[in-house]
């Protein structure tokens, strides 16, 4: 809110504000005094800035534009205790309902995230709420590269065209709906996507005959390796892995009950059920570790090498952990795993993993 509020520290010397007005945005401005603010203060802040701006451009509505608006409620329904879980909800909930609900100088506002949270409290109070994510046609073309724009960077970078090819075995393979002007094209007709993060990343580095992970410097899914010794998930990682398909029960839309659900099966012993299975997969989903496949989206698998690389090292983790296999078997697992990695083919994985399994095995 405080590096918000200075973005537009100009304000301080509008000739549309009056001095009360240009103090109290001072209060939001200042390292110190933003520090004191006081719950109400901090959920009324985005709604005032939107009211200082709407006077100083001349009452022209604004745009409220949030990113990663469910990273907090992520985090907090995975990790907090109950108390300091309900306070979080509650800042949020008075965040977003202040900022985007009744507030008049509001012309639109975007929020941009991974898990679209129904009924987590935050977003309960809003009205007209248009949801739009990557399984949706007619939105998917905004998410991801497509071939001819990746092929458009490679062509600058001056990336060699089998380091090319194999950059698209290491970082494509997420599947939508391909979608062409107000319609979908064909039931059967999907488009493959790129990971924008992993790519940039990628070419940033420069190192092109280098592939590597970027998901690892997330650690988005390091409770994945406590949740192995579930039977029930660990078969399911293992068929991934393995390049087979698998189904479930999706969920579009978290709710408090589903992030409690999930954090109830990290840190609990009994056996996961099957709609527990089925929220920690949709998890998965939606935070780009499983792609559709086919069009009747009722089918997951992994989508390509880096996400194959992250799973097998988790398996790698669980084994040496569970069995106390000894630290030169786990690096000659371990170079199995490199070695798929460089690996084009599927059956080629498969034997790969093979060897993999029964190395962890003996």
């Amino acid at each position: 809110l405080n590096s918000c509020f200075k973005q537009h520290r100009y304000l301080e010397k509008s000739d549309n504000l009056d001095e009360e007005e240009k103090e109290k945005i001072k209060r939001y401005v200042g390292a110190i005094s933003s520090e004191g603010l006081n719950d109400d203060q901090i959920k009324s802040g985005l709604q005032f800035l939107s009211e200082m701006l709407y006077q100083h451009y001349d009452k022209k509505k604004v745009w409220i534009l949030i990113d990663e608006y469910d990273a907090v409620a992520n985090v907090a329904y995975r990790k907090f205790n109950a108390d300091d879980l309900d306070k979080t909800i509650e800042l949020f909930t008075g965040i977003y309902e202040n900022a985007l609900k009744g507030n008049p100088c509001l012309e639109k506002g975007v929020l941009t995230g991974v898990q679209y949270i129904a009924r987590s409290g935050m977003l309960s109070g809003l009205n007209n709420l248009g949801k739009f994510n990557f399984t949706d046609a007619k939105y998917a073309q905004y998410y991801g590269l497509d071939q001819g724009e990746v092929d458009l960077f490679f062509g600058h970078f001056e990336v060699p065209k089998p380091l090319g090819d194999k950059a698209k075995s290491w970082y494509n393979g997420y599947q939508v709906q391909k979608y062409n002007g107000n319609y979908v094209t064909s039931s059967q007709e999907l488009v493959s996507k790129y990971n924008i993060w992993s790519i940039v990343s990628y070419l940033k580095r420069g190192e092109f005959s280098h592939f590597k992970s970027h998901w690892e410097e997330s650690g988005n899914i390091d409770f994945l390796g406590e949740l192995l010794s579930k039977p029930k998930v660990r078969e399911k990682v293992e068929e991934l892995i393995d390049g087979a398909c698998i189904s479930f029960d999706r969920k579009d839309d978290f709710s408090a009950n589903d992030f409690k659900q999930l954090r109830n099966m990290i840190g609990g012993n009994k056996e996961i059920t099957s709609d527990g299975l089925a929220v920690l997969l949709s998890y998965l989903l939606i935070g780009g570790y499983l792609t559709i496949d086919g069009p009747t989206q009722n089918a997951y698998r992994l989508p390509n090498m880096e996400i194959m690389y992250e799973m097998g090292k988790r398996l790698i983790n669980y084994y040496q952990h569970i069995y106390a296999i000894d630290p030169a078997k786990i690096q000659s697992a371990t170079n199995v795993l490199q070695d798929i990695m460089s690996t084009p083919h599927r059956e080629r994985m498969q034997e790969h993993f093979k060897n993999f399994y029964d190395r962890v095995k003996e």
